[in-house]
This record gives structure tokens, sequence and C-alpha cells, in this order.
């Protein structure tokens, strides 16, 4: 499920994904940091196992595009080798199955060279091995599992070319390990998000109009009319089965707009805006019901070590200490204990290999945090006057995959903003589905 990276810019778009599975039996070992990873890695997956283990895979550093993959494990705060995949991949979706193997679906081996290939995880015998490849070459995809077991996967880019945006979907089934169509979304999408509702359909955010996909119908269908149009954002589902959306950019913008969506009465509402708009960022539920968002790149180019809480109940948003670093396009996994696995990720031109524990408690002296909230319910409730939330049909909800100025731990040094670092020259304009769409390239291409 996540998620800045192959540095797209659609009008109404989103990221994504920065996902975190729950379940596992095991806890973070007490009082130690989670250590460093083996390889350096960004654009990386990072999937919560069955067995509470967390395994990092593939993703990009200064040597190139890597196969490499790795475990943490909580009880010793621990990283140790994974086999390697078969195919190097970055932008690539992971989920977990039922059976608990992990389907590696996509991503790219290089630039341009978009994969519609897929492999399995097996974490009792760690090995890997083929899985059917998909229908249509897919990076910077999104993907869910489904609650009968498939896998949805759908949009992304098909070749790094300006306009080659996908707007199909489709079905992985474990048991015959092979794809089936699953219709067209409403328009092309890649840098969105997807959410499993309780309902057992999925919310689709990101590039064109918000959408809902039934698999009891195979079929899609509006999911009312958002308040903005956002993307490279993050959608985390709140306890009660809303779905929170979070900043991101809008209009080319970095926007500090939140919103709800409500699957029961298919309508969304503003929510108070985060203190500083930021993308890229990554965000989870936290045990207490909070959603941590955290890191990503501010409008001005800085990355983020900062982090804020949303609390749900009050429709307020509190700032969090900051991460030990700032960090774009790394993971963030919530553990069976309730810590927060942050890995890799990048704090300039290279890659990092630093794992931490993310902190989810105010700072030591948060100076402004009770006028930053302040300041967010006012501007929300500013833009809910002129803006309206629809109707439609409905669902319920469960969290998905996979941001602002210069907060506390921002790295002022980082330079210029990613679009620029990572990518050469933006494309060419490309008129898709009504909307204009922007692609920027990386300096390694997609």
């Amino acid at each position: 499920m996540s998620r800045r990276s192959p540095w797209t810019l659609v009008a109404a778009g989103l990221t994504g994904l920065a996902i975190a599975v729950l379940t596992g039996p095991m806890t973070a070992a007490a009082g130690a940091g989670p250590g460093a990873l083996i390889s350096a890695r960004e654009n990386h997956t990072a999937t919560l196992l069955q067995d509470g283990r967390v395994l990092v895979a593939g993703g990009d550093n200064a040597g190139g595009w890597l196969a490499s993959a790795e475990l943490f494990d909580p009880a010793t705060g621990t990283w140790s080798p994974a086999t390697s995949m078969a195919t190097p991949r970055r932008y690539h979706t992971a989920t977990l199955l039922e059976d608990g193997r992990v389907l590696v679906a996509g991503g790219s081996r290089g630039p341009g060279a978009i994969l519609r290939s897929a492999e399995l995880y097996d974490p009792p015998t760690n090995r890997w091995a083929p899985a059917a490849s998909m229908k249509t070459p897919r990076a910077y995809a999104a993907a869910v599992e489904l609650t009968d077991g498939h896998v949805l996967i759908t949009g992304g880019l098909g070749s790094g070319t300006a306009g080659d945006t996908a707007a199909s979907a489709e079905l992985y089934d474990p048991a015959t390990n092979s794809w089936s169509t699953a219709g067209n979304m409403n328009g092309p999408r890649t840098s969105h998000t997807l959410t499993l509702l309780q309902s057992g359909k999925v919310l689709v955010v990101g590039l064109s109009a918000p959408e809902l996909y039934d698999p009891f119908t195979n079929a899609w269908s509006p999911a009312g009319t958002a308040v903005q149009f956002h993307y490279d954002h993050t959608a985390t589902m709140l306890s009660d089965g809303r779905v929170l959306v979070v900043s991101g950019i809008v209009d080319g913008q970095y926007n500090p707009g939140c919103e709800i969506y409500d699957p029961k009465s298919n309508t969304w509402s503003a929510a108070a805006d985060l203190p500083a708009a930021r993308a890229f960022h990554t965000a989870v539920r936290l045990n207490d019901g909070r959603v941590l968002v955290s890191a990503g790149e501010s409008q001005s180019g800085p990355f983020l070590a900062s982090q804020e809480t949303y609390q749900p109940g009050t429709n307020r948003w509190s700032e969090a200490a900051s991460l030990a670093e700032p960090r774009i396009d790394n993971t963030m996994t919530r553990l069976a204990d309730g810590t927060v696995l942050v890995a890799g990720g990048a704090n300039g031109p290279a890659a990092l290999a630093t794992a931490e524990f993310a902190p989810t408690t105010p700072p030591q002296s948060a100076g402004g945090t009770a006028e930053a909230s302040a300041a967010s319910t006012a501007s929300a409730s500013a833009r809910t006057d002129s803006s309206t939330a629809p109707a439609g049909n409905s669902s319920s909800s469960l969290e998905v995959k996979p941001l602002g100025s210069r907060a506390a731990g921002a790295n002022s040094s980082a330079g210029p903003s990613r679009a620029l670092l990572y990518a050469t020259p933006l494309l060419a304009l490309a008129l898709i589905a009504g909307g204009t769409v922007f692609m920027r390239r990386r300096r390694r291409g997609i």
C-alpha cells in the first residue's frame, strides 16, 4: 500500500504509500534501538510478517537497484539477511497473503524498465519463488489484500513515458497463481493509495476523483466528493472505520489540508489542517487510536524529521518528538506491541542504512503546540465552509499502502526540493482524464 519517489506530480493524486500491516506476537527489544540495516536503501517495501518480523525488500542506493532483502526481528532488535529476490526492483508493491507468504509485484529495474513480473517470499523457508506476471507493467502502483485473500493492484507507471499511466486494475489469486482483470478506474493513477474498508470494499484516492472498488461485483463506483484532490499524501484508517487523508500535493502545491472519508455515508469532510504542509511522508495508526505522521519533504525543499499526531476525538494535531534524522522514501511499520519501526530512506542524495523507533510522545519542550492545533482547527473550519462533501453508496473501513515548513529536526542543508534533486527536466504535459499531469523523473530514472 506505499506511495513521492518516481516523482510524479499529478493533478489530483496521492501517494503512496507507506503502509503498516498489523499482527504478530513478537515485541521490540526493550530499551534498544533497531540497529542499522545491512544495506542502505530507499524506495523499498517493508512488510510485517505473521511471526512479527519485518521483511524489507528491494529499493535502491548509490550502487543501483536492489534485489537484496533483509529481516528485522523485534525480539532481538537485529537485522539479518533474507534470500535475495530474482529481480532487482524499486517502486514495487509488497502484500502479505493469508498463508503468510509475501507477494512482491512490478516496480522498476532500471530507467524505463518497468516490470510485469512478481515473486513470492516464504518466511519459513526463506525462499523466493516466481509468481505469475501481471497483465500490465506497473511501477509506483498500489496494492492491498482483499477479505477473500485476493490481491488488488491498481494504476502505476507503465514505461516512464509522459502520460503512460495506467487506469487499469487486476487481481491476483494465490490459490491459482493467476491474474485477472478488475476493470478500469475513472482515470489513470499513480502516487495513490488503497484502503481496505470494513465492508470489504476498497477506497482509492489520488490523481482522479476518489472511488470505491467492490470485489463482490468487480465494479468501480464514485466515493463521494473529496474536499480537495491530494496526491503524494497518506491515507490511514481510523479506529471507527473512517479514513484520514493527510496533506500531500494539491494543484501542484504542498498543501496542509486534511480530510476524512466516512464509508457509512459515502461523504467527505474537512479535518484540521496539518500544522505544516508536507508530502512523501509516512503515516500509521497507533494503538491508542491516534495517527502518527512522520518525515517527508516541505515545499521549500528540506527533508523533515518532524512528526505530528492526530487525535480523531478532538480533531486536533499535536507535535510529537522528532526522528533522529530527516528522511524521505523510508518505510514505517507498526509492530505487534505498538512500537513504530522506521527504516531506510534518504537524507540528501544518498540512501540511509539507519533505522529507528519513532517517538510517539511530545518533545521535552514543545512550545506552541496548542497554538498550532488551534490554528489548524480554525483553518479546517474555513475550508469546510467553502466546500461540500456529497453522497452516494457506502462501506466501512480498515487501515492500509508506501507534509511543510522547517520543523524541528528538518535538515536545512539537504539542498533543493527532492523534485529538483532527483529529477531531470519536467516531462511534457499530458492530458489524462481531463486533468493535466506533470511527471518528474528521478536522477536514475523510474
